[in-house]
């Protein structure tokens, strides 16, 4: 019997301003964007 990872699966939440999910290549982007804010780091 293989023991499963606790993060094999990530859940997608969801709620009515915000969706916490797993993140894609087409993540990139947006991602790079926010990391070059200085407002949000």
């Amino acid at each position: 019997m293989q023991k499963k990872k606790l993060f094999d699966d990530i859940p997608c939440l969801e709620g009515e301003h915000l969706i916490l999910r797993k993140m894609t290549d087409s993540d990139c982007d947006a991602l790079r964007e926010m990391s070059d804010n200085g407002n949000i780091y």
